[in-house]
């Protein structure tokens, strides 16, 4: 990667720090203390099948560093990192709102992001954690 290529990520991320700023968000917010790792949160509902876990109403928070995202349309998948292991992440536009769906928008591979929702299983069986809430914490 030259410097010019350097310099415009560098540039895109800043700008994009500004927009949640604009839009009354803090870029790197302080506030947020997530309740479970993601290892925790594996450890708890792992065992659960997909219709046990539909019967969970008991919403937890996480938090870790985004790798991987896919976005379907209405839906995103992120894939996030904290200290103790991975874990997948589901945002649905209906589900987290206009507001903090665009958020998505704003969110770069490497920040840290908060997720506030409930357990499920994906159509291919993986557990993830369905988002009813979610902030970037730390732009990178």
């Amino acid at each position: 990667m030259d410097d010019g290529e350097l310099h415009r990520l560098v540039k895109q991320r800043l700008e994009k720090a500004d927009e949640l700023r604009k839009s009354g968000r803090h870029p790197y917010a302080n506030d947020f203390r997530p309740e479970l790792t993601c290892a925790e949160f594996s450890a708890r509902y792992g065992e659960g099948t997909r219709e046990e876990l539909e019967n969970v109403k008991r919403i937890s928070t996480v938090a870790g560093r985004a790798l991987a995202m896919r976005s379907m349309g209405k839906a995103t998948f992120l894939s996030v990192r904290d200290r103790s292991g991975d874990l997948q992440i589901l945002v649905q536009k209906d589900r987290v709102g206009e507001e903090a769906y665009a958020t998505l928008k704003l969110t770069d591979l490497g920040d840290i992001i908060g997720v506030a929702g409930t357990p499920l299983r994906t159509k291919t069986g993986e557990l993830s954690i369905g988002a009813d809430g979610f902030r970037v914490l730390t732009k990178s």
